[in-house]
Parts: C-alpha cells; sequence; structure tokens
C-alpha cells in the first residue's frame, strides 16, 4: 500500500510514502501529525466536506477503515498547575527567540525542512531561496554576532552553528503552540504577550507532555476490552437473529487480536524485565 498526500493539511505537508507492509506503525514525536494524518485518512473515507478539497491517494483503495483509540480529552484533564507549568515552559522558549529567529523558523516548518536540520551535516545550506538566504544572513549576524556587513556569503557551517542555538527538538512543539495562539488571538507570532500565553484557549493535545508510562496504559486495555465485548454482543445477535456483521467468535477474536497485555508482557518476559501487566478478564467486562 501506498499514501500520497497531494495538499497541505494542517501541519502536514505533501508527500509520498515508501511501499507500507499490510500493518504499519505510525510513529513520531507529539505534534508530529500522527493524529491528523489518521483523522486526514478516516475523514475522507467518510466524505467529510471538510477535507473535500485535499488530494489524498491511497493505493490499492481500502475497502473498509477502522479508526479507533483513546480520546485523551475524557480521559485526563491537565490541572491548572499543571497547564500553567507547561505554558510557562513554552513562554520561557519563546522569549529567548528574536523576531528574525522566529522569522527564519516559521520559513524552516512552513517549507518542511526540518528534517534536513536532524540529518547528518552535509555542507549545503538547506534552500538556496533569497528569502531564506536573506533571513539566514539577518540570524547569522545576530546570533553569531558578526556585523551584517561584512557577511558577503552564507555559508552552510555559519547556518549549522545558528540552528544549533535557535531550533531544538521541541521547537517544532513550541511553533505548533504559537500557530494555534496565533488563530485564537489574530496576531503574529512575533507580537505575543505573556497575557496572549495564559489568556488564551488552547487545545490540550498542544501541551500534552507525555511519556510511555505516563499515559496511562491501563486505557489501552479498556479499549480493547472493550472491542473484545462489541464484538461478543455482535456475536451473539448474528447467531441468534441472523444479523449480518463483521464479528467473529471470541476465540477467533482473540488469535485475529492479541490482547495488548499479552503483547507487553511477551516483550517484557524477553527481555527478562521483573514487571507484569494484569489483563482484563471476560468476566470483568
Amino acid at each position: 500500500m501506498k499514501i500520497t498526500l497531494l495538499d497541505k493539511y494542517k501541519s502536514l505537508h505533501p508527500f509520498e510514502s515508501d511501499e507500507l507492509d499490510s500493518l504499519t506503525v505510525i510513529t513520531g514525536k507529539n505534534g508530529s501529525g500522527k493524529s491528523q494524518l489518521l483523522n486526514l485518512i478516516f475523514s475522507k473515507f467518510k466524505v467529510v466536506p471538510e477535507v473535500a478539497s485535499i488530494r489524498l491517494n491511497i493505493f490499492p483503495e481500502m475497502e473498509n477503515i477502522q479508526f479507533e483509540g483513546i480520546i485523551k480529552d475524557n480521559l485526563q484533564n491537565i490541572s491548572y498547575e499543571e497547564w500553567k507549568s507547561i505554558i510557562k515552559k513554552l513562554l520561557e522558549s519563546f522569549k529567548k527567540l528574536t523576531d528574525n529567529n522566529i522569522k527564519i523558523i516559521k520559513y524552516i516548518i512552513d517549507k518542511n525542512l526540518p528534517y534536513k536540520i536532524n540529518g547528518s551535516f552535509t555542507g549545503k545550506r538547506l534552500s538556496n531561496d533569497p528569502e531564506y538566504l536573506e533571513l539566514l544572513k539577518i540570524n547569522i549576524s545576530e546570533v553569531l554576532n558578526i556585523s551584517i556587513e561584512t557577511i558577503k556569503d552564507t555559508k552552510a557551517l555559519d547556518e549549522r552553528k545558528v540552528l544549533r542555538q535557535i531550533y531544538n527538538n521541541q521547537t517544532l512543539k513550541l511553533f505548533l503552540f504559537l500557530s494555534h495562539l496565533s488563530e485564537k488571538t489574530g496576531k503574529p507570532m512575533e507580537s505575543f504577550t505573556e497575557l496572549d500565553f495564559f489568556n488564551s484557549p488552547i487545545d490540550e493535545s498542544l501541551i500534552d507532555e507525555n511519556e510511555l508510562f505516563s499515559s496511562k496504559i491501563e486505557y489501552i486495555f479498556y479499549n480493547y476490552a472493550k472491542r473484545r465485548d462489541i464484538n461478543r454482543k455482535n456475536w451473539f445477535y448474528k447467531n441468534e437473529d441472523g444479523e449480518e456483521n463483521n464479528s467473529v467468535s471470541d476465540d477467533e477474536f482473540i488469535i485475529q487480536f492479541t490482547p495488548p497485555w499479552k503483547l507487553i508482557n511477551d516483550i517484557l518476559e524477553t527481555n527478562k524485565l521483573d514487571f507484569y501487566f494484569k489483563g482484563i478478564e471476560k468476566k470483568k467486562i
């Protein structure tokens, strides 16, 4: 299977995937667009009008799609103190940037260039676009404290020195937050004040600090148990009332969909880690 996105959608830029296997895992940092991609695929499949103009090709075409998961909005509320702490970190990162730092980082993100920053140094600039080169020249002057009149050529090595100081692993998350804030306030990023950070309604997904073992693995277990319970009920209606549905027997369900606690426990056992996750028994669903 291959996925091709031809138009920009939210923070997703056009791309063409590699050939994908029947089981494909989408991974990435918070805010990198995993959920946006899944939502887009689901919305296109359901022919949602809001995404009608977005060109997304999936070959071969899917006959069925199952979209489900954990909706954290209903499961976890970020406390006020926690929210304030996260906003404060974002504000501190923002304050370290000058207006020209913001302009060049925004350019890099808008042009989908971050992947070049994270790669090995090639000796080439990220872009030779005149707009970018002018922004780079100004930032070299500011960050490296070099008189702009003496900069005749923007070297890739100087570019790398600048980006090391103004761009890190949290920068993309910060700019997703800033873009959302800009939409809410109607202000350009460069003009934000401290009050804008604390007085504007912000989606929790943009400030969620998620870590593997603080991400409520039990909710993953619950989600599986709920699917299993729904299948059992549908299997009953299929056999008792002749209802047409895609259910299978409970034994077949477990074969097709391995319980997540078994997968995790197998990994722990293989690596000889002294941990064990208790699953949800059928009678307790």
